[in-house]
């Protein structure tokens, strides 16, 4: 493909367009891992206990997770910033793996991958992404290949989760995006610091919430213990129930959460026993607050990802 540029609208659909047809035909072609929700919900589990301990070092804990779960080198968030005079780049937030040095650094929205995502509002899968951006290409260890999911704000996106593979032998797939946009996904909910509340319903509350107060006292306690990570036998012996009749609870409350998939029970859990307390960034002031803080401590000067 011919390198991004965005200046002629025409072109600039068309290229997207490219890329987006590109990222479904290879994904689908390739062989695709079968998706291991058990690791999925325990990253989950993993960035709730963050957020409970240390709010301020949640994104840096997502990047590790991400580092873990999919086949790359190197993992990270991107937020996107404005500065005075309107110019939009994206802060490299956190970062895993070989390119943690640039952690604090930033790459123009104009040439970034990134920007492609968030114009497109999907996740995609960018190969050889140095010929396409000259910002990529300035980064060692070179960049092999890389995907990259948005995470939305007030329903808008306001930066990206990223996987890059290094090793041309390292190739992602379907489930690697899925994967990626789901833990995307935890970043659009969990963007202000958490404040637990209880299961008393008000009018107020969002749907996950009144789902939440709606289980009885018994789907509450094995709804607890699948967040602890506990199979349905371990929840039967804890209860002393038959493993059958915890599985018969356990579909109740998936029905009463509407969840798909135990992933999604774990998602919509922590939706609804959180709720915003503090603003964690704002990307329409072009500045990070909570959830950065503890990252940005580390770096020092801002680093640079272009000239």
């Amino acid at each position: 493909m011919t390198p991004w540029v965005n200046d002629d609208p025409d072109n600039a659909t068309r290229w997207l367009d490219d890329i987006e047809v590109r990222t479904r035909e290879v994904l689908a072609a390739r062989p695709s891992r079968t998706a291991n929700h058990q690791d999925e919900t325990q990253a989950l589990i993993a960035l709730a206990e963050q957020l409970a301990e240390r709010p301020s070092g949640v994104l840096g804990r997502l990047a590790e997770l991400v580092l873990q779960l999919t086949p790359s080198g190197s993992a990270g968030i991107s937020v996107l910033e404005h500065d005075r005079e309107g110019q939009a780049s994206f802060k490299w937030v956190a970062v895993a793996g070989a390119l943690d040095r640039y952690v604090g650094g930033q790459m123009p929205r104009r040439d970034s991958p990134c920007g492609v995502v968030i114009d497109r509002n999907t996740g995609l899968l960018f190969e050889a992404p140095g010929a396409l951006f000259p910002s990529a290409a300035m980064l060692k260890p070179a960049i092999g290949e890389t995907i990259v999911a948005p995470f939305h704000r007030h329903g808008r996106p306001a930066g990206a989760v990223w996987a890059i593979s290094h090793d041309p032998r390292r190739l992602f797939s379907a489930e690697d995006m899925r994967l990626l946009t789901s833990l995307a996904s935890f970043v659009s909910l969990k963007i202000f610091s958490p404040q637990i509340r209880s299961f008393a319903p008000t009018t107020t509350q969002p749907p996950a919430q009144l789902a939440l107060a709606s289980l009885t006292g018994r789907q509450k306690e094995i709804l607890s213990r699948i967040l602890d990570g506990q199979p349905n036998k371990i929840i039967a012996a804890d209860l002393g129930i038959s493993q059958r009749t915890a599985e018969a609870h356990r579909a109740a409350l998936m029905k009463k959460m509407g969840a798909s998939s135990l992933s999604d029970l774990v998602r919509k859990a922590l939706r609804g026993l959180e709720t915003p307390a503090t603003v964690a960034f704002d990307p329409s002031r072009g500045e990070s607050q909570d959830l950065t803080v503890g990252l940005q401590a580390d770096v020092g000067a801002d680093a640079t990802l272009s000239p």
